[in-house]
């Protein structure tokens, strides 16, 4: 199930990528980057929130984009996982 929702997900981009296809594995690994990138952002405006005493923090560029790729990246439960079957 997980391949094909990558192969579906892959397909999408490639619909509207006007440039080479990508294969599915460089597709993943760029929303792992993503996510990886936009966890590291928000770990550094923690930082600085807590530094700054709770107080005003410095704005860092894409916060929206970030925001959206944290949420879409927050652990999931699986219908199809049966934990201690």
């Amino acid at each position: 199930m997980k391949d094909q929702t990558w192969e579906a997900i892959t397909a999408k981009v490639n619909s509207v990528n006007t440039g080479e296809i990508r294969p599915v594995k460089s597709v993943e690994k760029k929303w792992q980057d993503m996510a990886s990138n936009a966890k590291l952002k928000e770990a550094g405006c923690r930082r600085e929130m807590a530094a700054a005493g709770g107080g005003t923090v410095q704005v860092f560029e894409n916060l929206h984009e970030d925001s959206k790729i944290l949420e879409m990246s927050a652990p999931v439960a699986s219908e199809d996982l049966h934990v201690g079957e």
